[in-house]
């Protein structure tokens, strides 16, 4: 109506002029349509040409398409922009030209509606040549808006017969569709580089161009493997292995069987990973292709670090990055110093600055999985130290770039450690958060669901089903051969037993792991050992538990303080045990503080019911109110912590009464 002229604008209101009485349409394409054919015939013109472009574009390249000169085609411009079809953007995306955009999309789909197909196709193919001519080599920058315009030519191409354009058409839409999903799955857009790879590679069947089929395939299963969605990815991976089996490409066959490798270490069976990553290694051992050598080497080098092979871990890490340091190849420098970390981090708990380089490099590459991976380890070293608050800090980071980068597995790992610590730091109402949401997307990253399922039943005072749900862990653990997973599952495993009074169950696994890891060079020893010193006091075995102290002891030179915490607490028990309760007193009470210390409050409060009990032992009145006072700080803290079982324990007891 505003463009009939039969209402207008006047004195700050709106008026009805003349007749008011007109057809309306009956939808709002009706509306944008009736709006477009009222233009002047250039003003329509031009901007059913500019609607081939897209909802953006150029001057410049509308002036390509329409043949005007620049002076006409400003004018016209200028009419369009007042009459609120079409607004200009303050800044362009290519310097030098001026750059619109339609005020609405409706008005840009309605426009380019009424366009003849056979005009459509020639003005895309028109477009996609003058952007390639003024991109020049920076063409691939922008190689979803060609990908865009010459998928559409071929399309058009072929709806209005004119097939011979399509074969020649189509080859380069094949290109940049390639281009655009591997610009997409670098920056992590997932689902764009999905539908990217997927156009490709039914294009490239189309075509029967079997090589940019492959190269569709292989990048989309990379896309899957970054989602989780495994068995899809390693079936696009298989597919890929056997063409390049049947084209006798063994530098490609090593790549996939790499890739296919990843899948399993994905989800951390390495088992199944060993074998293709071995493979890969003896294909490329005999090729020109060092580069691809040192990425396989680093790949063996964190699985058998996984696997407690550390001296293989160390040989294949050390020559990967000598060879990445010849080639200058940084992202595989700073993926080795991760795996050399990890190799010290698994034998010694840290140290995490270790982790800083590989860090520094994968945040400077821009390489967000990496950085994940490596702010993750930093943050177990530090847990494991005792350094909570950097390791939730650590944590929080790796948290922060998997959800931006939309990476499900390691943002599923990174939840479950998340939990696992909000559980040390007495931090449970968040811990059940952190580890439920875990939980809901699990089947990014299963390996850890039965701890996490252990741990909330353990929050929840249910130790019967916190031992049931870590054994399904062990189990799964020993299967994949996950050596540092198992670490974890066994120290709960046996700390929940003890709790639970199963004395022989505890001691039986204890003494398994304990000669695993000290085999394998582990630091595991020096937690599990204070573990089974407490189990051997609780069954008696007031010699065993000596020695497991003893053993305990040569860990102290890797100032793990949770491990020098359990050990102290072991070594009052064991004075107590033996009536020697001054002596016992003081090791309990350096216990205590280094919990509180840390900040381990569950831990803490066992140590003040253990150091109440050894205050009991001793005469007069001031010990009986000592041992009170203790109790009372051990009731509050399990109070904070919602450690409901804990706190109806000691109301019950005799002591408390």
């Amino acid at each position: 109506m505003i463009d009939a002229g039969a209402l207008r604008r006047q004195d700050g209101s709106w008026t009805v002029a003349g007749d008011a009485r007109m057809s309306v349409p009956d939808t709002v394409q009706g509306v944008v349509t009736a709006r477009i054919d009222r233009l002047q015939r250039e003003e329509k013109a031009t901007l059913l040409e500019a609607s081939v472009l897209g909802k953006d574009f150029w001057a410049g390249a509308l002036a390509f398409l329409t043949g005007q000169p620049p002076g006409s085609l400003a004018s016209v411009l200028q009419t369009l922009l007042v009459k609120d079809f079409l607004v200009e953007r303050d800044r362009s995306r290519l310097e030098g030209q001026r750059e619109f955009t339609f005020t609405h999309l409706i008005i840009r789909d309605a426009a380019y509606q009424m366009l003849p197909k056979a005009r459509r196709a020639e003005q895309h193919r028109a477009f996609a040549t003058w952007l390639e001519q003024t991109l020049q080599d920076r063409a691939e920058g922008f190689a979803e808006l060609l990908a865009h315009h010459w998928l559409q030519t071929a399309r058009l191409a072929k709806e209005v017969g004119r097939s011979d354009q399509w074969t020649d058409i189509a080859p380069k839409a094949l290109h940049y569709t390639l281009a655009a999903a591997r610009k997409a799955a670098r920056v992590y857009a997932n689902e764009q580089a999905v539908v990217h790879f997927q156009t490709a590679r039914d294009l490239a069947e189309t075509l029967q161009a079997d090589a940019d089929r492959i190269a569709a395939i292989e990048g989309l299963a990379d896309v899957y493997a970054l989602q989780a969605q495994w068995e899809d990815a390693s079936r696009l991976y298989q597919e890929a292995l056997t063409y390049h089996l049947q084209k006798g490409d063994e530098v490609r066959q090593a790549r996939v069987q790499s890739r296919i490798g990843s899948t399993f270490s994905g989800v951390f069976d390495f088992r199944q990973a060993l074998p293709h990553i071995q493979s890969a290694i003896q294909k490329l051992e005999g090729q020109q292709a060092e580069a691809e050598l040192a990425s396989v080497y680093i790949q063996m080098a964190r699985t058998q670090a996984y696997t407690g092979n550390f001296r293989d871990a160390e040989q294949y890490a050390g020559t990967g990055l000598q060879l990445a340091d010849q080639l200058h190849l940084l992202p595989l420098a700073g993926e080795a110093h991760s795996v050399l970390a990890l190799i010290g981090f698994l034998q010694t708990g840290g140290p995490p600055d270790a982790f800083t380089r590989s860090i520094e490099i994968a945040e400077q590459l821009s390489d967000i999985p990496r950085a994940i991976s490596s702010h993750n380890g930093k943050a177990a070293s530090h847990a494991y130290r005792g350094e909570y608050r950097e390791a939730l800090a650590a944590t929080e980071r790796a948290l922060t770039l998997a959800r931006e980068s939309n990476n499900r597995p390691r943002l599923a790992l990174s939840l479950y450690k998340l939990g696992e610590f909000q559980v040390l730091t007495g931090e449970w109402k968040m811990a059940e958060t952190s580890l439920q949401q875990y939980l809901v997307m699990s089947e990014a990253a299963g390996t850890w669901a039965e701890n996490a399922r252990g741990l909330l039943a353990f929050i929840h005072g249910d130790l019967e089903l916190a031992i049931n749900a870590m054994a399904k862990a062990i189990a799964m653990s020993e299967r994949q051969r996950n050596i540092s997973n198992l670490g974890v599952v066994a120290d709960w495993t046996g700390f929940f037993h003890l709790r639970k009074g199963r004395y022989e169950q505890a001691r039986r696994m204890l003494a398994g792991y304990i000669d695993q890891f000290t085999g394998l060079g582990m630091f595991w020893p020096a937690y599990l050992h204070p573990l089974a010193a407490e189990v051997a006091i609780a069954s008696g075995d007031l010699h065993a538990a000596a020695e497991h102290c003893r053993q305990a002891g040569s860990y102290r030179h890797l100032d793990l303080k949770p491990a020098q915490a359990r050990l102290h607490k072991a070594v009052g028990l064991l004075h107590a045990a033996g009536r020697s309760l001054n002596e016992s007193i003081t090791s309990l009470r350096a216990a205590c503080d280094l919990y509180a210390d840390i900040g381990q409050p569950y831990d803490q409060a066992l140590c003040l019911e253990a150091l109440a009990q050894t205050y009991l032992g001793q005469d007069g009145s001031g010990a009986t109110e000592s041992a009170s006072k203790l109790l009372h700080e051990a009731t509050t803290i399990y109070l904070r912590l919602g450690a409901d079982v804990e706190v109806r324990r000691l109301q019950e007891s005799s002591v408390v009464k």
